[in-house]
């Protein structure tokens, strides 16, 4: 009993120690960072004289090139826009998970699954919400096809993020031949973005996915407990179903993103 309370004052230490920094919900500290920083002079200028615009009577066709539309820069570019401001640190540490999963005997590699694919946590929960945090939806909407291209788009970069650090221990799986667990991994890599995509168009937050997923995570791999081990961490065969619940709660969960992004186009059309 008294090493169970030791753990308990060390977690409850670590919590103190990390509020100390934590100021994501108190607008306050950010008001006095930005009344401490110095404003920048105030510099007189005089005001620029408008220049006339030139009307072009005559348009130019586009090109066939141009008006050919192309998947994989825009999978590439919504790949670009989830990764951009992660640090040189994130990539280290998804190299070692994917390492640590590739080099490890199957029933350690499995484990090394459940710590990739919490990891990039924070790339999943931006999807689908990225365009109304950032101002960007009506632009967004305007587009040809937002369905079919952007949201497809931004559901493949977040498949390729899973696939990617995923990929150690997928290897071992395949060396076992372990047909089972491979089709639970793949089930895996596509349950978590559309659970992200979906959750993130519904709600317009982040926060929603982050703590669904941090306790479907916990409860199901984490704890191995087979009902919501979407992952197969612990490596049983998986006689519950347990891959096939959770492929149909996956497109359950697509059908819910398609959903909702027409919804947001109805909006915003009226």
């Amino acid at each position: 009993l008294i090493g169970r309370l030791l753990w308990i004052a060390a977690g409850a230490g670590c919590t103190l120690l990390a509020a100390i920094w934590f100021d994501r919900f108190d607008p306050s500290r950010e008001w006095k960072k930005r009344a401490a920083m110095p404003s920048a002079p105030q510099l007189e200028t005089e005001a620029p004289t408008p220049q006339p615009i030139l009307l072009h009577s005559a348009l130019s066709r586009l090109s066939p090139d141009s008006r050919r539309f192309r998947f994989l820069p825009l999978v590439r570019a919504e790949l670009h826009l989830a990764l951009k401001g992660v640090g040189r640190w994130w990539y280290i540490v998804a190299l070692i998970l994917i390492l640590g999963g590739l080099l490890t005997p199957l029933a350690i590699s499995r484990l090394w699954l459940i710590g990739a694919w919490i990891w990039p946590i924070l790339i999943w929960s931006a999807m689908g919400t990225r365009e109304a945090r950032h101002g960007a939806a009506p632009f967004l909407f305007s587009t040809a096809h937002p369905l079919r291209r952007q949201l497809l788009a931004c559901w493949f970069a977040g498949v390729i993020v899973a696939l990617l650090t995923g990929l150690g221990p997928a290897a071992r799986i395949v060396v076992a031949r372990d047909l089972a667990g491979l089709g639970a991994w793949a089930v895996g890599a596509l349950f978590i973005p559309t659970l992200a995509l979906a959750l993130g168009v519904w709600n317009g937050s982040s926060k929603l996915f982050e703590v669904i997923y941090t306790l479907l995570w916990y409860v199901g791999p984490a704890s191995r407990f087979p009902p919501f081990d979407y992952m197969n961490s612990s490596g049983a065969a998986p006689q519950s179903g347990t891959p096939l619940v959770f492929l149909l709660a996956t497109v359950l969960l697509a059908a819910a993103a398609l959903s909702g992004r027409k919804r947001q186009l109805t909006a915003s059309s009226a």
